[in-house]
């Protein structure tokens, strides 16, 4: 039985991209074909923050909150946010209750937030609609010199490895849960246009 503890890390290079990534995990944005989730239990998610993260307004006020606190302007380039899925194999929901699988998740953003400190933890969801439930936790990567710096945030080439050994080592283990793989999902691209055409507020 595969009984894994799972984390993907994905840059998000752009405001619009994350603003598309929050409609979809708010379960606003209209249904499409490639959507998995089950419509009859998405009153089980949980939206962690921001608050009125349903409001187009209150979600960009945050954003811009953070944006305010930089000490000079991003790079065209910079990675504005860091997306973090955090989950487990299928066959865990047989093994953790769901009081338990809800434990194992606040342990997780635990463990997140100390690595990447609880300053930088821009929104969150826990999913329960779909076939396996899972995290979305989104960090703005600001460093102590207040500048946006995603190799702040993930040292070395064996930053992504090390990030899933410390989770197993200090999230999984504690359920009884194996060491899982992690990597750094390469996403297809979508233009801007597409993106305001469906993804928008």
């Amino acid at each position: 039985m595969n009984k894994y503890c799972i984390i993907r890390l994905e840059k998000v290079k752009s405001w619009t991209e994350l603003q598309a990534r929050a409609r979809h995990n708010n379960r606003t944005s209209k249904i499409r074909e490639t959507d998995t989730y089950d419509v009859s239990k998405s009153a089980a998610n949980e939206i962690l923050r921001p608050e009125n993260v349903k409001n187009p307004g209150a979600i960009k006020a945050a954003y811009d909150g953070y944006m305010s606190k930089l000490s000079r302007k991003p790079r065209p380039d910079a990675v504005r946010a860091v997306e973090v899925v955090g989950t487990f194999s299928k066959e865990v929901q047989d093994i953790l209750s769901p009081d338990d699988q809800k434990k194992y998740f606040q342990d997780s953003i635990q463990h997140l937030n100390d690595k990447f400190g609880e300053d930088n933890f821009f929104g969150g969801w826990l999913h329960f609609d779909e076939e396996t439930p899972h995290a979305h936790l989104f960090y703005i990567p600001i460093d102590t010199n207040n500048v946006l710096n995603f190799k702040g945030f993930m040292h070395g080439k064996n930053a992504f490895s090390q990030c899933q050994t410390d989770f197993y080592e200090q999230v999984g283990q504690k359920y009884g849960l194996d060491r899982g793989e992690i990597k750094e999902e390469k996403k297809q691209h979508v233009d801007v246009k597409t993106y305001k055409k469906e993804l928008l507020f």
